[in-house]
């Protein structure tokens, strides 16, 4: 059985969220991102990290999104992502901006057609806040480390297949919390190796 309980002074009663914010709660006409943190990376090759990013109210092609990272102590990057389609973007930091004994500091960005921003940070309380600045970002950011990438001899494959056991082309399959990804051939297979 359930019991309402009447809000006080101090915590009003929220209003639902319209717009932008596609139902989710994140605020009204801003992007939404969603993304599983990289832990760790590995050294000799690129880092490509994958977020998908959208707004019930831009086109995906109207979308400005970036990632933002240091290496160590260094100063702030900003490489800009690009659409892989579906909504999700693709981000690269190239292996030359890092080394085994590197640490990785990053944020995400995306900014609507309206100029409305959304960050992605490791803190969800200004991921959530319209008034979140780079700076606040810069100050809560991901961090990983590279790895000696002799350690990661690795290959995923497979197919992919919709319910009625069709293979799917062109699909997108990626390693959550890596920066590993493929796209499916004609036949449905993919093969995801380092």
């Amino acid at each position: 059985q359930m019991v309402a309980v009447p809000q006080s002074v101090a915590n009003p009663a929220e209003a639902p969220v319209m717009g932008g914010g596609g139902g989710t709660g994140f605020g009204a006409g801003r992007p939404n991102i969603e993304f599983m943190p990289i832990m760790q990376w590995k050294d000799g090759a690129d880092l490509k990290v994958i977020a998908r990013i959208f707004d019930p109210e831009t086109a995906e092609s109207s979308l400005t999104t970036t990632l933002n990272y240091k290496v160590n102590a260094g100063s702030w990057t900003s490489v800009s992502g690009f659409s892989m389609g579906s909504n999700f973007f693709k981000f690269i930091i190239p292996d030359s901006a890092f080394a085994t004994t590197n640490t990785i500091s990053y944020f995400l960005k995306a900014v609507d057609g309206d100029s409305n921003d959304r960050y992605m940070t490791q803190n969800p309380t200004l991921d959530m806040s319209d008034t979140t600045t780079d700076t606040d970002a810069q100050s809560n950011p991901f961090t990983f480390s590279i790895v000696d990438g002799s350690l990661w001899a690795r290959t995923v494959s497979g197919t992919v297949t919709d319910s009625t056991s069709a293979t799917v082309a062109n699909a997108i399959v990626y390693l959550v919390g890596t920066g590993f990804s493929a796209t499916t051939a004609t036949d449905g297979t993919y093969t995801i190796a380092n």
